[in-house]
């Protein structure tokens, strides 16, 4: 028997598992539920693959292999994600503003682009520093730039763009 815990900076989360034998072909798959899932396998040697879906891009993966499955034994294994948020606020004339936010990573390459939602929107990134530009769909041309975000482990930066 099998058992993972899938975390999130030490808290529970809903993660993708794959379950494979060891010459790499995939024997099933599942995800957590709360952040734990039990399930039966036959005895054997397995390779496990958690994948942590709520990084956009790059999705963060832990990996445990030659996982030894002994006749009325539970082996337990447990990945902790390490992640930071980035809440970025968007407002223009005072009121929440739906418009996209790209991202960059340190070096200037383009990560990700999302928009706010009700004028807010919460990234789930590794740490690290990034770069945002808020743009103003309604202004062509017209951004907010912030530059060397730090993003920190359990921590949320914020930055809010007002146009």
């Amino acid at each position: 028997m099998g058992s993972t815990s899938t975390l999130i900076n030490g808290k529970p989360f809903d993660a993708a598992v794959i379950i494979s034998t060891p010459d790499g072909k995939k024997y099933c798959s599942f995800w957590t539920s709360n952040g734990v899932k039990t399930f039966d396998l036959p005895t054997g040697t397995y390779n496990a693959k958690i994948v942590n879906h709520t990084i956009p891009v790059n999705q963060p993966v832990e990996t445990f292999t030659g996982i030894k499955i002994g006749a009325g034994k539970t082996v337990e294994k447990t990945a902790d994600f390490s992640v930071g948020f980035l809440k970025v606020t968007a407002s223009k004339a005072g009121k929440p503003f739906n418009t996209p936010v790209d991202l960059y990573t340190s070096d200037g390459k383009k990560y990700y682009t999302h928009w706010t939602s009700g004028g807010v929107r919460v990234f789930s990134l590794l740490p690290g520093r990034y770069d945002a530009k808020v743009l103003d769909i309604q202004e062509q041309g017209k951004m907010k730039a912030f530059a060397g975000i730090q993003v920190e482990k359990g921590k949320t930066q914020a930055i809010e763009a007002a146009f």
